[in-house]
């Protein structure tokens, strides 16, 4: 797994160069926690690999539900009543 936590932007020219390469073939899922605007370029070049992306939302969903369960029960581990409604809700709303 390869994590970005890098700016918005900032991995542009490294992905340009990236997609010029024929065998560019990363292994692994790439979390790019860059998230506006989305997908980054180095993203887009992932993907194009045929290798997993995960943009940085879905860190962001599982951050939130995990302060949620905090502010609930003051237990993270303890899950939320209808929580996969919940991951639902936060999805959807995130795409907006």
């Amino acid at each position: 797994m390869v994590i970005s936590t890098l700016p918005s932007g900032v991995l542009n020219l490294l992905a340009a160069n990236f997609s010029g390469l024929k065998k560019f073939k990363p292994r692994g899922t790439l979390l790019d926690v860059a998230y506006n605007p989305w997908p980054s370029d180095i993203a887009k070049v992932w993907s194009a690999s045929g290798s997993l992306v995960i943009s940085g939302k879905e860190m962001l969903i599982w951050q939130a539900l995990a302060q949620i369960r905090i502010f609930k029960s003051g237990d993270v581990q303890l899950p939320l009543h209808n929580e996969d409604r919940v991951l639902e809700a936060m999805r959807a709303a995130a795409q907006q």
